[in-house]
């Protein structure tokens, strides 16, 4: 009897030590983590917080993760100094551009070829009309084509909207989060 339950335990100890060994290789320790890439289809955000798919403004590290992005998910480096100190990344076709300032991630623009839609909604092409119902609080900003919405919160938070001659809704620019 006790020859069985000396097998046993040895059995008992062959199969966690493949189990751990099988871990360590294939999802564990020694795995490379795959890269966190934004997506042209990811959603957008803003007020209180803003935020491009799970990428947060004031959320998402130094520098080096835009270069991590850049790197990693085939993003291209746009510019790594001047205005403010500031990094910016693009995707793949130009469809999303992120921006780092003074070392922070700090705003985000998308344009007409983005496949995502707004947290009310709003995909790019909607109309003016639309747009403004959706999302309250917008203010001519120069002339017709742009739309601004800046609210009052503790932190810096701007939202501009750009619209083509057909008021079609074409680009926004999220600066900013208010939290």
């Amino acid at each position: 009897m006790t020859v069985t339950r000396k097998a046993d335990i040895k059995y008992s100890f062959l199969l966690l030590g493949l189990t751990v060994l099988l871990f360590l290789s294939g999802c564990g320790i020694d795995a490379a983590e795959s890269p966190r890439c934004p997506s042209i289809g990811d959603d957008i955000t803003w007020n209180p917080i803003s935020a491009y798919g799970d990428f947060r403004i004031d959320n998402e590290g130094d520098d080096s993760s835009a270069a991590r992005i850049a790197q990693e998910c085939g993003w291209h480096t746009l510019s790594m100094s001047g205005f403010e100190s500031t990094y910016s990344i693009a995707s793949p076709d130009y469809e999303v551009i992120f921006t780092w300032a003074d070392n922070s991630f700090s705003w985000f623009t998308v344009f007409e070829e983005w496949r995502g839609q707004t947290h009310e909604g709003i995909i790019m092409g909607d109309s003016k009309s639309s747009f403004l119902a959706a999302h309250r609080g917008f203010q001519p900003y120069v002339d017709e084509s742009c739309y601004i919405y800046e609210p009052i919160c503790p932190k810096y938070l701007a939202v501009l909207a750009y619209f083509d001659n057909d008021d079609r809704l074409t680009q926004l620019e999220i600066i900013g989060s208010c939290r």
